[in-house]
């Protein structure tokens, strides 16, 4: 399944952050996170909001983490595309005596 036009932004983004740091350039914890923030995908409006008012969420690390958790929660919502049938076979197996 390919990624949403935010997702694909937003992970490029994070991205344009790594390269930053190895080519020299050093931004501020608030400067990562205000990055993270503005690129969030549009349906992670809860995410948004838990990482600008949380108070316990002040470096970059802690908004990776919350990111991570947002994913995962998000796989293991995703629908399982199997179906499980189960055949039995019950007719007869009990004698009625009615």
């Amino acid at each position: 399944m390919s990624k949403s036009d935010d997702e694909t932004a937003f992970y490029s983004h994070v991205y344009m952050i790594n390269e930053l740091k190895d080519v020299g350039h050093e931004m501020t914890n608030a400067q990562k996170v205000q990055v993270v923030i503005h690129y969030l995908p549009s349906n992670w409006e809860h995410v948004h909001a838990n990482i600008t008012y949380n108070d316990n969420i002040k470096i970059f690390d802690d908004v990776a983490h919350h990111v991570e958790l947002e994913e995962n929660r998000l796989h293991a919502e995703k629908p399982v595309n199997k179906a499980f049938i189960s055949e039995t076979n019950i007719c007869g197996a009990y004698d009625s005596k009615y």
